[in-house]
């Protein structure tokens, strides 16, 4: 009877614990509207499931390692693109003499 009971609370908290993280993601991803959309909530369980789905399947983590490589790959440009960015701010802000070169100390 203690196994079932403890197996009853074990998957109310997975499922409290899936809900309101998806819930979260949701809030995050939308703007940070108070109340989430209601389909955003469900595509991001769909997107976990799948993750945790093809993770049972496979037996290794090749499936968070696949989402990984495909994300990854166009963040990298974003990356790069905010590196440039920063880079021309930065110039533009040493022109404008907001910004020095730092003194050195032997000097």
């Amino acid at each position: 009877m203690t196994g079932i009971v403890f197996l009853l609370l074990v998957v109310i908290f997975l499922a409290t614990a899936t809900t309101s993280s998806m819930i979260s993601i949701s809030i995050m991803t939308s703007n940070g509207p108070e109340n989430a959309p209601r389909n955003r909530t469900i595509l991001w369980s769909i997107i976990t499931t799948m993750i945790a789905f093809a993770n049972i399947v496979t037996g290794t983590l090749d499936g968070i390692k696949a989402v990984g490589v495909i994300i990854g790959i166009p963040f990298m440009f974003f990356i790069f693109l905010s590196i440039s960015g920063m880079y021309r701010q930065m110039q533009a802000d040493y022109k404008a003499g907001l910004i020095t070169r730092p003194r050195r100390q032997d000097q």
